[in-house]
């Protein structure tokens, strides 16, 4: 079996490696997030962020959810990956709407 052509093969490292990076960031996430969140100063999410997001620039805050949209895009589409290769329909378990309810 030939070797894929160079720029296809560096392309697929590239693709695995985002992948698994992906991953590292959504397993550390839930137990790193909380905790910086809660110490950012009032005004933080009001700020712009330092770097032009397509040369626009942005609050934080905005920028913010859209990376948070964003990711949970990408986790539905990881979802539906899953389902359609194992043939396995269950939910991935998400959280219901009323666990987020302030009580």
């Amino acid at each position: 079996m030939r070797a894929p052509p160079e720029p296809l093969l560096r392309v697929a490292l590239w693709t695995t490696a985002a992948a698994n990076l992906g991953v590292a960031l959504i397993v550390l996430a839930p137990q790193s997030l909380p905790g910086r969140l809660a110490g950012l100063p009032q005004d933080a999410l009001a700020r712009t962020y330092p770097e032009p997001i397509a040369n626009l620039q942005l609050p934080c805050g905005r920028f913010l959810m859209h990376l948070a949209v964003h990711l949970g895009f990408h986790l539905g589409q990881a979802g539906y990956l899953r389902r359609a290769v194992t043939g396995d329909a269950r939910t991935a378990g998400t959280v219901p709407v009323a666990a987020l309810a302030d009580r």
